[in-house]
């Protein structure tokens, strides 16, 4: 089952199913992307992690006004923010001509 599906019947919360094992030893040799992760979520993140390998660090807003106030409060010289959007898999292959 996918992970939307599953928290729309188990009624959770994606920090229980979006993990991923790799952070945590990344994080401890580069503290930086556990400082981002906490200013996501202290921003109003329902959710961060860091994504692969740790190129990237996501947080997940119900709104999109959420997320840009909080791309604006963490972007600096050395880190570049973005805010976009999620798409369900109809949409993605809708936009990838699948």
């Amino acid at each position: 089952m996918d992970a939307p599906k599953r928290l729309r019947r188990e009624g959770g919360q994606p920090s229980e199913i979006l993990v991923n094992d790799l952070e945590a030893p990344v994080a401890a040799r580069h503290p930086q992307i556990r400082r981002v992760i906490n200013a996501l979520r202290k921003a109003g993140a329902t959710h961060a992690a860091m994504t692969g390998s740790g190129s990237t660090v996501f947080g997940l807003f119900r709104t999109r006004a959420g997320a840009a106030k909080a791309a604006r409060a963490l972007a600096s010289s050395s880190r570049r923010t973005l805010v976009t959007r999620t798409l369900n898999r109809p949409s993605y292959q809708r936009l990838a001509g699948v």
